[in-house]
């Protein structure tokens, strides 16, 4: 039998690094959310589309919401920037003080 390929690297996966998700196969390091790169585990995963995303970016991407920041814990009380205008924004506000971009938060 064939090792299966990683959908995110295209390199073989050997089964001690497998993470299976349906038909498709990753590496442990490689599963990893589509939009915000944040760390999956099985199970932790959703399915938007083609893309394997987190919970957090399915929550706001089926809605149609755009994020702008990363939302994840480990990151939020760093600095964010709207990705619009690359301003700084503080921490919780709802828009842009500059240009009025909606921004989404965890």
């Amino acid at each position: 039998m064939t090792n299966p390929k990683c959908r995110k690297c295209s390199k073989t996966v050997y089964p001690a690094e497998l993470i299976n998700c349906g038909e498709l196969a990753w590496h442990k390091t490689c599963f990893k959310c589509e939009s915000c790169k944040f760390k999956l585990t099985k199970g932790s995963e959703k399915h938007l589309g083609d893309k394997v995303v987190c919970a957090r970016c399915y929550d706001r991407e089926k809605d149609g919401a755009k994020v702008y920041t990363n939302v994840h814990e480990e990151t939020e009380k760093k600095q964010q920037n709207c990705s619009q205008c690359k301003d700084e924004v503080s921490p919780g506000a709802k828009f842009c003080g500059n240009c009025g971009t909606k921004l989404v938060h965890a």
